[in-house]
């Protein structure tokens, strides 16, 4: 399990824009306690917490009890997760509720994308330069693009493939059926989708940031 977390941490990591990232620790503690209920290690006792997850500002919320629980399960933007323990969550439910709730559900209530406007990514430079030393020594940050079949797909430094841009999320493996890494026509498409997903990580990790500051917690 310690080597399993471990890999999860590297790949939160490298999902991160650099210069975030010593910034945006305490979303890996959070990150990692999350995927953990895809395999679960129960506290001493022998049981899980419960909680919620504030998909807007990425935090875990809790512990919930059944009551909370139920009070938000009609907004798209809060899913109940249980974890191993309780030292995990971000904060309170109370203090969420005061705080966040209502701008999680005015959010929702007006299908505001999680992801920033699409822009059109220009940077200095040559791109053609750029796309050669992504499919060859990686970019700045170790991030290649590779051929596979008729199509290109993103790697990070870890060996993460990127599964969705406009989620700016990634998985540990080319192999998963269940979560097959994004595949794109061209390298130029590839990479644009790689810019993307570095845009929709910084406005996750700044939502994030901002909370955790109205919160008290930074």
């Amino acid at each position: 399990m310690t080597t399993f977390l471990a890999g999860l941490a590297l790949k939160i990591v490298s999902s991160l824009v650099n210069g975030l990232i010593r910034e945006s620790m305490p979303m890996l503690d959070a990150w990692v306690a999350r995927r953990k209920t895809t395999r679960p290690e129960p506290d001493q006792g022998g049981t899980f917490v419960t909680g919620i997850e504030d998909r807007y500002h990425d935090l875990l919320v809790g512990p919930c009890d059944a009551e909370q629980v139920a009070t938000e399960a009609d907004c798209p933007l809060v899913v109940e997760t249980s974890i191993s323990t309780k030292d995990a969550f971000d904060c309170t439910y109370e203090e969420w509720a005061a705080c966040l709730r209502e701008e999680v559900r005015k959010v929702a209530r007006a299908g505001t994308s999680l992801a920033p406007p699409a822009e059109t990514m220009d940077e200095p430079g040559d791109l053609n330069d750029r796309l050669h030393r992504a499919r060859t020594t990686g970019l700045d940050d170790g991030t290649r693009i590779e051929a596979r079949g008729d199509g290109w797909v993103v790697i990070d430094s870890f060996y993460s493939f990127l599964l969705d841009p406009e989620d700016a999320s990634w998985v540990a493996s080319e192999d998963d059926v269940d979560l097959r890494p994004a595949v794109f026509p061209t390298p130029q498409a590839a990479y644009r989708a790689w810019q993307r997903a570095q845009a929709v990580g910084e406005a996750r990790a700044e939502r994030r940031r901002e909370a955790m500051r109205r919160l008290g917690k930074w």
